[in-house]
């Protein structure tokens, strides 16, 4: 959704922990370089293994 409003999703395989994965998330970026991102994260073989995410993010740049 443009440059604001970032959108992800993926699949995940863990073949050490023998574990497949789905995610999604969702962030939000000012112009002045402030962002906000949340993720969520499940187990595809036990749907009680999730993991939910938040990030506060700053981007600066050198003047």
């Amino acid at each position: 959704m443009g440059d604001f409003f970032p959108l992800r999703a993926g699949f995940v395989r863990d073949g050490t922990r023998n574990a497949s994965f789905w995610n999604v998330g969702v962030g939000v970026v000012t112009a002045s370089g402030f962002a906000v991102d949340l993720g969520y994260r499940q187990r595809i073989e036990d749907p009680l293994e999730r993991t939910f995410a938040l990030a506060i993010k700053l981007f600066l740049t050198p003047q």
